[in-house]
């Protein structure tokens, strides 16, 4: 055989590996993510409004494992919005 087939047979195989291996950590990252909304994210609460009509809201629960985790969560709720600033 050519030296220059079998580079390409060594090659081939490394190249496929290597993209692999590049891709485990962003694979690590986003199950790290999702994983950080799962346990971070207990989140319960009760909206109610009094006679004069202003809304309340309760919040049970509300904890994250730090608050950068906290931080980087994505609220759509107003409320916690404005917690995240003040946290920040």
């Amino acid at each position: 055989m050519r030296k220059s087939t079998i580079l390409l047979i060594i090659a081939v195989p490394l190249a496929f590996g290597l993209g692999l291996l590049l891709r485990i950590p962003s694979c690590q990252e986003q199950q790290r993510r999702d994983g950080l909304m799962e346990d971070s994210a207990a989140i319960k609460e009760r909206q109610w409004r009094d006679e004069e009509g202003r809304l309340h809201t309760e919040i049970k629960a509300l904890q994250a494992e730090s608050t950068r985790d906290f931080l980087k969560m994505k609220y759509q709720d107003s409320m916690l919005q404005e917690l995240q600033k003040t946290v920040k």
